[in-house]
């Protein structure tokens, strides 16, 4: 019986920067295919990126808090194609949105169930869709060549948006597009929205896959697009998409009451200091209603 050759695979390293102890045995338990390195400094743990090896990041929010944004600018600067993934508890979220705005790629609230986390791990490979986009499309196609110009300023402009919201991304999409594709006119349309006429459209359409679920379509009046070019940046858009509807609905998290619908505490002091700095600016007084509801007690009870 003659030996077959070993076939050599990619190794899949996952760089765990900040942990505490729960990502680690979380990792060992549920995820034991990765290799995991374990970095406690995460200053230190950075230097690792220079190593390819490494597909993805998790870094724990709640070692860093409002420095984890300069941590993730750090993490860009050195290794701009590894996905970066923040953990933490939800107290830290606010800290999070300032990092995925740095380049971070999703926020993963703890306690982290562990089908999501080996979901999030399973499709690391292939590499990011620009490193595709930069090598062997572009040089066949050297005419292209000014269309990834394009393509990172549109990726770098449609990321400002992803914390304003899907519709604010949406919009910007619209503006940019026809430009970058070279399209008379470029509709987006959320998968929420979609209906029958929607289908119909005239036009070339292209799904907008996201992480999880497609996220919408988009039809473009032109058929002279690359095809690449446009399957490219449908994805980069889906994901954008994703991330701001995980966005979204974070902050309902963090403000709305899940039982009643209403605003909560926390919602109510981020809104009294924006009545006062309105107040102290426009120089007005602002008041308090408080209203003692009799009895109240059994409504809280029974419901």
């Amino acid at each position: 019986m003659t030996d077959t050759p070993a076939t050599t695979m990619p190794r899949r390293e996952v760089l765990l920067l900040g942990d505490d102890g729960r990502m680690t045995s979380l990792l060992a338990t549920k995820v034991p295919d990765r290799t995991v390195i374990a970095q406690t400094d995460v200053m230190a743990g950075i230097a690792r990126l220079a190593d390819d090896h490494v597909d993805t990041v998790l870094l724990n929010v709640e070692r860093l808090n409002s420095k984890t944004a300069q941590a993730v600018h750090a993490m860009r600067q050195v290794h701009p194609q590894t996905r970066i993934l923040l953990y933490g508890e939800a107290y830290v979220e606010g800290y999070a949105h300032k990092a995925i705005e740095c380049g971070a790629e999703d926020f993963l609230v703890w306690p982290i169930p562990p089908s999501e986390l080996r979901n999030r791990l399973g499709g690391v490979l292939p590499r990011r869709p620009l490193r595709r986009l930069s090598g062997d499309f572009f040089k066949q196609d050297v005419a292209s060549a000014p269309a990834l110009g394009f393509l990172m300023q549109f990726f770098h402009d449609l990321a400002q948006s992803v914390p304003l919201g899907r519709m604010a991304l949406v919009h910007q999409a619209q503006a940019i597009l026809p430009t970058l594709l070279g399209a008379s006119q470029v509709t987006i349309t959320l998968e929420e929205s979609l209906t029958e006429l929607t289908t119909q459209e005239n036009g070339r359409m292209v799904d907008l896959p996201g992480v999880r679920q497609r996220e919408g379509i988009m039809v473009i009046e032109s058929n002279q697009v690359e095809h690449v070019l446009l399957t490219e940046t449908a994805r980069c858009l889906g994901t954008m998409l994703s991330l701001a509807r995980r966005d979204e609905r974070l902050k309902q998290l963090a403000t709305i009451d899940e039982l009643t619908g209403a605003y909560n505490r926390r919602y109510f002091e981020h809104f009294t200091r924006q009545v006062l700095r309105l107040s102290q600016k426009e120089r007005t007084e602002a008041a308090l209603l408080v209203f003692d509801i009799d009895e109240f007690k059994h409504f809280n009870d029974s419901y």
